[in-house]
C-alpha cells in the first residue's frame, strides 16, 4: 500500500535516513542530525514538486519511496527499511510508485544509482527503468536511469 507521506512519519524518516547502509548509498553519507531532519522535512511535505509516499506492507512501514519534480525530469529515490530488505520489494514498490505518479505527472523518472550500489541497480531494472548513461556526481561513479511508462 502506497500513501502520501505526512506530518508524524517524522520519526521513522529520521531513522531511515541514518540507516548504515542508506547513507553508504547516498550521496551525501554523513550522519543527519534530527533538527537538520526536520527541516528538511518540514520543507519536503509542503513542496508541491515532492511528492513522497510511505509503502506500507501489512501496515507497517516498508520503506519511502520521494519524487522531486526538477523542470524537464523527476527524480526518484527509495529508502527500504532494513526489516524489508532482501525479500524483492524493491522493484514491485518501484513500479508501483511509477505507475501511480506517472498518472498526474507527464515527465521522465530519472534514478542516479552510485556504480557501487549493485542491489539497487538491480531493482531499478527490474521495475522497469533503462541505463542511460555514466554520469559523476560529487565526485562519485553514477549510474543514470529512465523510466518511461
Amino acid at each position: 500500500h502506497l500513501r502520501r507521506l505526512t506530518r508524524g512519519d517524522e520519526e521513522i524518516t529520521y531513522q531511515w535516513a541514518n540507516d548504515e547502509l542508506n547513507r553508504k548509498n547516498s550521496f551525501n553519507s554523513s550522519p543527519i542530525g534530527f533538527e537538520e531532519h526536520l527541516t528538511w522535512f518540514t520543507r519536503k511535505i509542503s513542496d508541491s514538486n515532492a511528492i513522497y509516499y510511505i509503502c506500507e506492507i501489512n501496515n507497517s512501514p516498508a520503506g519511502l519511496i520521494r519524487f522531486d519534480i526538477n523542470n524537464d525530469k523527476v527524480i526518484i529515490g527509495i529508502t527500504i527499511d532494513k526489516k524489508f530488505r532482501g525479500k524483492k520489494l524493491s522493484s514491485r514498490i518501484l513500479h508501483k510508485s511509477c505507475e501511480e505518479i506517472s498518472n498526474f505527472v507527464d515527465l521522465p523518472i530519472i534514478a542516479y544509482i552510485k556504480k557501487e550500489n549493485i542491489a539497487s541497480v538491480k531493482s531499478f531494472e527490474k521495475a522497469g527503468f533503462n541505463f542511460v548513461k555514466n554520469i559523476t556526481i560529487q565526485n562519485i561513479d553514477t549510474y543514470e536511469y529512465i523510466y518511461r511508462k
